[in-house]
């Protein structure tokens, strides 16, 4: 890093790389981090979610451009991972009393649940981290569900917009959300077929508006279920 320091020349040398296996008492939270160039990967331990930031364009981390550019997110990643196979990097070990923190609400009361946060509860249910994906996959048993923890700024009664798709062939399923310690549910809604393939894919937002059979209390779970 001599070069740079002194302002002498450009930075020559391999990729930097990060390994943070721990959560710490400022709320970091565990993960990795590889920075070719220009861009740096952000790898979330908890769930593998990918953020990726340009920072010649955007040295503040601001702009996560992984949905924009998955090809780029996906192969630092994978440099990432080889990076750990190599050293023997130690990882974490699953903790049995974790219990989740609630996800708070933004500035206008909206509640983003994303898919990196849910809990998982099944057998072939799980989350796709590749930038390309990013989404709750493999969800091919009615058994299979997944819950939110998350708080509101008050109680009342909310509108819920689902982000949903499947492919080529797997439509059909309807979508069941609830809210609450005893699930009451909202609305049903089905998936629909695509229109191509599954690299064509697109997901289409179905709203379900309003939620007039459910009041949500200031610290609420919200389940999402398919049948077959």
């Amino acid at each position: 890093m001599a070069p740079l320091l002194k302002r002498t020349g450009p930075l020559n040398r391999d990729p930097f790389f990060w390994h943070y296996p721990h959560y710490s008492n400022q709320g970091g939270k565990p993960g990795g981090a590889i920075r070719d160039v220009d861009f740096k990967l952000i790898e979330s331990y908890e769930g593998g979610y990918l953020e990726l930031y340009n920072l010649a364009d955007d040295p503040g981390e601001t702009n996560n451009i992984a949905g924009a550019q998955p090809q780029r997110a996906n192969e630092l990643a994978k440099k990432l991972a080889d990076w750990r196979r190599r050293i023997h990097a130690e990882m974490m070990t699953t903790n049995a009393a974790y219990e989740p923190v609630p996800i708070p609400p933004s500035a206008d009361g909206t509640v983003v649940l994303p898919a990196h946060e849910a809990t998982l509860h099944g057998s072939t249910l799980r989350y796709e981290p590749p930038a390309h994906k990013n989404t709750l996959g493999y969800w091919t048993k009615k058994e299979d569900w997944v819950s939110w923890e998350f708080t509101v700024a008050k109680p009342g009664k909310f509108s819920v917009e689902v982000l949903q798709g499947c492919g080529k062939g797997s439509g059909g399923a309807d979508v069941e959300v609830s809210v609450g310690a005893e699930p009451a549910p909202l609305a049903g809604r089905r998936v629909p077929e695509p229109g191509g393939p599954v690299r064509d894919r697109r997901d289409s937002p179905a709203r379900i508006d309003p939620c007039t059979r459910a009041p949500v209390s200031r610290h609420d779970r919200m389940s999402c279920l398919r049948s077959l």
